[in-house]
């Protein structure tokens, strides 16, 4: 790892046009503290993961990322690829589909709605069937006020 960081500073001072700054004396580095630049670049890594098209590449980088993670010692991020295991079939899926966020909260925040609104169904298939209900009109009003 440190060949890596050492390869990674010079990089972006060459790539900004800054002088290398482990030539100039009395100065600091970008991140005094190694975990704090451990994690920058996992995160900065971690980053790209949403930028692929195609699953099986996606899913090659995430094995990668945390291959990587491994020696690292970073509990908070042990945590988070966890996590990401945990909700492995959905990931790849957003290959296929990006989703905005925003979408997705406004979906979220319809269905609060929909439960405040009925207080409390008894029967989780009727509150289904209202949720789609509910989506399908949404859906509709906007595919006629485009093709208005």
């Amino acid at each position: 790892m440190r060949g890596l960081v050492e390869r990674k500073t010079v990089a972006a001072a060459d790539a900004v046009g800054e002088p290398d700054r482990r030539q100039v004396p009395g100065t600091k580095p970008p991140f005094s503290n190694r975990k704090v630049f451990k994690a920058y670049l996992l995160k900065e890594s971690l980053d790209r993961l949403w930028t692929y098209r195609y699953e099986g590449a996606m899913l090659n980088h995430l094995q990668r990322w945390i291959d990587q993670l491994c020696w690292q010692r970073l509990k908070p991020f042990q945590r988070f690829a966890v996590m990401l295991l945990d909700h492995l079939d959905g990931i790849p899926n957003y290959c296929r589909t990006k989703v905005p966020l925003g979408v997705v909260e406004a979906i979220n925040g319809n269905i609060k709605a929909l439960l405040r609104r009925g207080r409390g169904y008894k029967n989780l298939r009727y509150l289904l069937l209202k949720a789609q209900r509910m989506a399908a009109l949404k859906t509709e009003f906007v595919a006629f006020k485009k093709a208005a």
